[in-house]
């Protein structure tokens, strides 16, 4: 999924995982789960061509659905892209822990995650890529609904 922008990009991302039914039951999976996700802009001053931030979001048994300091992770944001998953509003995440590189939730679904994206990088292309863990069956893994959201301009687009 790639969006162009002329101007300064700042878009969130909403990513909702469904249920569907006993096949995607936590109980028949690993415990843990994580899914990894690349958000990237080109840029030929870096030897891959990329300016790339990681993001990762899961399950775990001892977590919990706020901020956790054993398996959440702040985001330190700086630079010409900017990602983190966005808790921003929410009581349950102090104001200074809202924005995450790492963000673990108790296990179970349905579950969303908010992911933020800024670019400094004008007239290029925002990519976030992401697969499906290995510890879930794919065939049991699906996307319930994945959304993009223009904070810019309010538009959202189905992805799914």
């Amino acid at each position: 999924m790639t969006l162009n922008r002329l101007c300064k990009i700042t878009c969130s991302f909403l990513l909702i995982l469904l249920s569907t039914g006993v096949l995607f039951s936590p109980a028949l999976w690993a415990a843990d789960w994580q899914m990894t996700f690349q958000v990237s802009v080109p840029d030929s001053n870096t030897d891959s061509g990329l300016l790339i931030n990681r993001l990762e979001a899961g399950g775990q048994a001892s977590a919990t659905d706020a901020y956790d300091n054993d398996a959440d992770v702040m985001a330190l944001l700086s630079g010409p892209v900017q990602a983190a998953f966005s808790h921003e509003g929410e009581t349950t995440y102090p104001a200074h822990l809202q924005l995450l590189w790492r963000d673990i939730r108790v296990e179970g679904l349905p579950k969303s995650w908010r992911i933020q994206v800024v670019s400094q990088q004008s007239g290029w292309p925002v990519t976030v890529e992401w697969s499906a863990p290995p510890s879930i069956p794919s065939d049991a893994c699906h996307l319930g609904s994945v959304a993009l959201q223009d904070e810019t301009t309010g538009q959202w687009i189905d992805l799914t």
